[in-house]
């Protein structure tokens, strides 16, 4: 039996963290014995490990940014901590010494499953006789929040290297990546579909769904739905503008967001001084959102990049028309031409022009639709965690 360890930062509730669990839960536990690791013990995911993996941590929450009181002297002390943490702590600290003072056991393979923290401590592993293996699940050319834990793009790209296997989630992140760190194409550097359990997805976005039918109060208008963490980087003050526009426009639609974050007061502020309460809403994070997308004619991902959106091929698994900016790590599952959905310019005056365009083309929907089930089976479960499992033989 292989013994795996997994580090992640957290297990909040990003894509990187969710697809990990994802993974560990489908894995064969009589051929591997599975710990996971995360650097901060945090993330509404903990709980939705299986009972028979290990879970382990190396540090405690400083503090919670979603839930803190900004008037609190002791919360901005810790707020204050948390940013030495991680604009001093990663550059300076010895990570062969953290790695030898908190990772005890002996692995037969070691996995970053996120790029940046998690990959400076495994690849400074002193397990020889490990193979180690990294995760990238972003455009390292555009979000470059990881650089800040490095000395210098040496000093990455030195870590990089100790990796006996690069995966990436997409086809566009290893571009990137190759790009970024001044490497050349080569087997070592490889993509890997992060898999989906498609039976569950549609299982679950039945649960609940004509109530939540009644709730957005459901009828022959076009609904947009997206689903991410407001932040600045999700792209939703564009969205919510080009949606103004629209309506002023005369192109009739909802448009829903689920999920929470920084920028949800400046949001909703945005849509009560303009008066959308009516068409649009942010309806905050949903532990079963499945339903909210099925009910929903048109997905939308607008983010400034991602290394491949999950929410957006769990809408193409529920058979929704995906509505995408460039950047957004779904290139060569649309396809070049735009033959499974629609790839706009990354830009406010892009995602107006495509968003006007398809609002007003039912068949033009019918078809990305009918194409997105066409694509599903890409996500298949056991198919991609068979290729992963593949990786640790």
């Amino acid at each position: 039996m292989k013994k795996i360890l997994f580090l992640i930062h957290t297990l909040r509730g990003g894509g990187a963290e969710k697809a990990l669990v994802q993974l560990v839960n489908s894995m064969d536990k009589t051929k591997f014995d599975i710990t996971v690791m995360t650097v901060i013990n945090t993330g509404k995911y903990i709980k939705e490990l299986d009972s028979n993996i290990k879970y382990k941590y190396i540090f405690e929450e400083i503090i919670d940014t979603n839930t803190m009181d900004k008037k609190s002297f002791r919360h901005k002390l810790q707020f204050i901590k948390l940013q030495l943490y991680y604009n001093f702590f990663w550059k300076i600290k010895s990570m062969r010494f953290l790695y030898k003072k908190h990772i005890k056991d002996k692995y037969d393979v070691e996995v970053s499953f996120l790029e940046g923290i998690s990959a400076k401590i495994i690849s400074s592993s002193n397990n020889k006789k490990s193979m180690k293996i990294c995760w990238i699940h972003t455009d390292l050319t555009k979000n470059r929040s990881t650089k800040k834990f490095f000395k210098n793009k040496k000093n990455e790209i030195k870590c990089y290297s100790r990796f006996n296997k690069i995966v990436c989630v997409s086809a566009n992140v290893m571009k990137c990546f190759l790009k970024e760190l001044e490497m050349e194409e080569n087997n070592k550097v490889i993509v890997r579909h992060n898999p989906m359990d498609i039976k569950n997805i549609l299982r679950k976005s039945n649960e609940g769904f004509k109530q939540i039918c009644r709730e957005i109060k459901v009828d022959d208008t076009k609904i947009i739905c997206s689903i991410g963490r407001l932040e600045t980087l999700k792209g939703y003050d564009k969205l919510l503008r080009v949606h103004k526009k629209l309506i002023d426009n005369g192109v009739k639609h909802k448009l829903i967001i689920l999920g929470e974050g920084s920028q949800y007061a400046k949001l909703n502020k945005y849509i009560s001084d303009n008066k959308l309460q009516d068409t649009a809403m942010l309806l905050g994070y949903k532990n079963n959102p499945y339903p909210y997308i099925k009910l929903c004619d048109i997905y939308a991902c607008t983010s400034v990049f991602e290394g491949m959106s999950i929410a957006v091929c769990e809408a193409m698994v529920l058979g929704k028309a995906a509505f995408v900016t460039e950047g957004t790590g779904l290139e060569d599952i649309i396809g070049p031409n735009n033959e499974n959905g629609m790839i706009v310019e990354n830009s406010e005056e892009g995602i107006f022009k495509g968003l006007n365009d398809i609002l007003q083309d039912d068949i033009l929907i019918k078809h990305y639709a009918k194409q997105s089930r066409k694509v599903a089976h890409v996500f298949e479960l056991k198919r991609n965690v068979k290729n992963i499992e593949n990786l640790f033989k």
